[in-house]
């Protein structure tokens, strides 16, 4: 029943693609189309479901070569054939009229495809007609730091976890279009909080064994209104995501929240603790790949409480933190709060990946092996 949801909720959001291209609103129809066909791919490499069959409706809305070769390379990326993507994609760019997006998903490709050079060429090539366009300078700097990242997502040491440990209570903070949420399986009692998404038909994409309780409202509201214990049916959470504003003193408030309701076993993961350059970790967001300030709270939480096990595996994009080893008992960051973030707030990123490393404890293990997992997909 709940495949058959799936895929309705799919047909849906084509029947809305559909309607904005009667509308001619072609970007906003191309940006839908293209999440609609990275859900395809979501649900296919990890739940094992395959919705490829609507594919042909989304080609059929936008029927002219250049859209057709885009959402083609699109679905060839989402399946893993980068090469084959790259090679379709490079195709389309070429073709006149090709936008900003267009090129950035094509260098996207490339990088996947383990073609750093053609990718740093791209973007050069695209400063040269631009030389002030910042989203072109962050798909830059994601080259130049490619080597840096393994070849893996968060997602997939996020979905390696759930399977393996099965967390009975699970709570997500940002979940914007529920990609990760969507990752719970059927044993966990999960909570996902976001003042945008976090209700139903808000979001792309769903579990196919999980239905979680959703509160659209702002982490701090949920933490000072809500009875966790009650809603979760337990007194402590096995497993909490944190991934809501990406600000450092938002984020170390998330994380003090959810230490108050955590176990011997609990493991907190932070995401955007690996920044690439220093553009897209300022505050103010000025690219659409943009992680803030939030790598902040790894130094913070190293230098104010050394008791914690700190741990940031450099996945793709921008890195996965994982935190264990926590107490509830403990209230040194809520009765030193202004200090410690106006301390921290100032500390600037360091440029050498060397000094980078130490800072934000980047560990050279893999997470299968911190983590104790299979491998991931």
């Amino acid at each position: 029943m709940r495949e058959l949801q799936l895929r309705e909720h799919i047909e849906a959001q084509i029947r809305q693609i559909e309607s904005l291209s009667q509308s001619e609103k072609y970007v906003e129809a191309y940006l839908l189309s293209t999440t609609v066909i990275e859900a395809i791919g979501f649900y296919k490499r990890y739940w094992d479901l395959d919705f490829t069959s609507l594919f042909s409706r989304i080609l059929a809305v936008q029927p002219e070569y250049q859209f057709m070769m885009v959402f083609t390379a699109e679905l060839l990326y989402q399946q893993g054939h980068y090469v084959s993507a790259s090679d379709l994609a490079a195709l389309a760019v070429r073709l006149e009229n090709s936008g900003d997006f267009f090129n950035i998903n094509y260098i996207r490709m490339l990088r996947a495809a383990d073609r750093l050079d053609q990718a740093r060429s791209e973007c050069l090539r695209l400063l040269d007609l631009g030389p002030n366009e910042q989203n072109i300078m962050a798909e830059l700097a994601q080259c130049d730091a490619y080597g840096h990242f393994s070849d893996k997502d968060y997602y997939s040491v996020l979905h390696a976890v759930h399977a393996k440990y099965s967390p009975a209570t699970y709570l997500e903070i940002g979940v914007a279009q529920g990609r990760s949420l969507a990752l719970v399986g059927k044993q966990a009692r999960a909570i996902g909080i976001d003042p945008d998404t976090a209700e139903q038909g808000r979001m792309m994409y769903m579990s196919p064994e999980n239905c979680p309780l959703l509160f659209r409202t702002t982490s701090d509201d949920f933490f000072e209104r809500a009875d966790l214990p009650a809603l979760l049916e337990a007194d402590t959470l096995a497993m909490a995501f944190l991934d809501g504003l990406h600000l450092f003193e938002q984020t170390l408030r998330d994380f003090i929240n959810v230490e108050r309701f955590s176990g011997p076993e609990t493991m907190v993961f932070i995401h955007d603790g690996l920044p690439v350059n220093r553009l897209v970790a300022e505050r103010n967001r000025k690219t659409a790949f943009w992680v803030g300030d939030v790598w902040k709270i790894i130094p913070c939480l190293k230098e104010v409480r050394p008791d914690l096990e700190v741990i940031t595996f450099p996945v793709q994009p921008s890195g996965l933190t994982l935190i264990r080893g926590l107490d509830p008992k403990s209230r040194v960051f809520e009765r030193q709060f202004d200090v410690i973030t106006s301390h921290f707030r100032g500390l600037e990123l360091p440029e050498a990946w060397d000094e980078r490393n130490c800072l934000l404890n980047i560990t050279s293990q893999p997470p299968e092996q911190v983590l104790g997992l299979s491998e991931l997909r």
